[in-house]
């Protein structure tokens, strides 16, 4: 996040992806003047197809400000301990050498990603896929990823067979054949694809159970109160309830937000992948919005309402005073809230979920997980 951050970006350059058909012909003579390269030859298809189909996908995040003046493929050696805790626990820290060409910063993300699907473990890329794009706020990545992974594979493969000694070529493109296959034939999500939406009262413990159930589920988590933030600041920062939206923002700022966080849900969906979207839902126009867009895509829809006893919200909402410095704060936009919110009533009894937050973190995960697969709702593929 922080080298992404912190990199000089070329939101107005034409994407090093519209260029690469030419870098993809040439990875695969190379690879093909010492195999039957039936895998790479429908790799390159692939990836010319997406070209062809899909250039306003690549153009649309040059104007995002996703390009990188240097993007590198990278490799999981290159993520490091930092020195630190916390958001220093990892560093990225490639090897010396020349630097790439202006990129997508998903392409950095596809090289790790690669990585893990060839190591047979595809559920920790899902997870460390979802997990940036939540902090990123960038959900377009969907659209573009499994392109980039192709291009990863190829490309890996390429350097690799650049430095490999004569008898060690034949394992070399075995290795690229691997992860192609496994990147075209095993690269699933590890749950079903669905729309899981998760509402509740202030500090009803909504959005740490949204946060382990994406986690548990190996799903991406879009929250509307980062969309606020984002779209005032820019940048992702500290979130704020959407309670207090209306304070400050012009009218129709909370429709705005909602529409965003139904286009984040479309992208994840668009890929074959569920989406877990964290927000109040409070009325039922934004509850039909939510199933709508699972309508869309053919997918089951689940709302989940977090509920918690009075006496434990009420110490939730002082801790929240204490930390922000507000005393009473918190807990006048809870009872604000609650006057707006109208029970789920008109959704129907199968796609409503009700989980009680009071006991803990972990025995509200459990118990949800277990009421969305009574539910009918399979989470694994």
């Amino acid at each position: 996040m922080r080298r992404h951050a912190e990199a000089e970006r070329f939101p107005d350059a034409e994407p090093g992806a519209l260029l690469r058909a030419q870098w993809l012909r040439d990875a695969a003579v190379r690879l093909e003047a010492s195999v039957d390269a039936r895998l790479v030859r429908r790799a390159l298809e692939l990836g010319l197809a997406f070209l062809d189909d899909h250039a306003d996908r690549i153009l649309a995040r040059a104007g995002d400000d996703r390009i990188l003046a240097h993007a590198r493929l990278l490799a999981p050696e290159d993520v490091r301990p930092g020195k630190d805790g916390g958001d220093d626990a990892f560093t990225i820290a490639p090897p010396d050498g020349p630097e790439g060409a202006a990129d997508d910063v998903a392409l950095e993300l596809a090289g790790l990603s690669t990585a893990l699907v060839a190591a047979d473990k595809s559920s920790l890329a899902e997870r460390l896929v979802s997990h940036y794009a939540g902090e990123a706020e960038d959900f377009s990545l969907y659209g573009v990823l499994g392109f980039h992974e192709t291009v990863a594979a190829l490309r890996s493969g390429v350097e690799r067979l650049a430095r490999a000694e004569a008898n060690e070529r034949t394992a070399a493109v075995s290795a690229v054949e691997r992860t192609l296959h496994a990147l075209a034939e095993a690269r699933r999500p590890p749950a079903a694809p669905a729309v899981i939406a998760l509402s509740g009262a202030i500090a009803s413990g909504k959005s740490t159970l949204a946060l382990g159930l994406a986690d548990a589920l190996g799903l991406p988590r879009t929250v509307a109160d980062r969309i606020r933030d984002h779209l005032v600041h820019g940048v992702p920062g500290r979130p704020v309830h959407e309670a207090g939206w209306a304070e400050g923002h012009e009218p129709g700022f909370g429709p705005k937000v909602y529409a965003e966080l139904l286009a984040r849900g479309e992208a994840v969906l668009g890929s074959g992948r569920g989406i877990v979207l964290d927000a109040g839902f409070p009325t039922p126009r934004e509850r039909a919005a939510a199933r709508a867009l699972a309508r869309r895509f053919g997918v089951p829809f689940r709302f989940v309402a977090c509920r918690v006893d009075r006496d434990t919200q009420l110490e939730r909402l002082a801790a929240r005073d204490d930390t922000n410095g507000s005393p009473g704060e918190w807990r006048r936009l809870a009872e604000a809230y609650a006057e707006r919110y109208v029970e789920p009533e008109e959704l129907p009894a199968q796609e409503r979920i009700e989980v009680d937050t009071t006991r803990g973190e972990e025995r509200a995960l459990r118990d949800l997980l277990d009421a969305l697969e009574g539910s009918g709702l399979p989470l694994a593929l």
